[in-house]
């Protein structure tokens, strides 16, 4: 709860650029609760 892109790209040390391309969103897609998203 209240995780942003940001904050997922800080903690697992990436960038919102890549976290968007491995999970074919776009930049004001929103997340959702249980919704699980690929990392480098």
């Amino acid at each position: 709860r209240g995780d942003t892109l940001s904050k997922i790209a800080r903690k697992y040390d990436t960038t919102i650029s890549t976290l968007l391309k491995l999970n074919h969103m776009k930049l004001n897609d929103p997340l959702y609760v249980n919704q699980i998203l690929k990392l480098p």
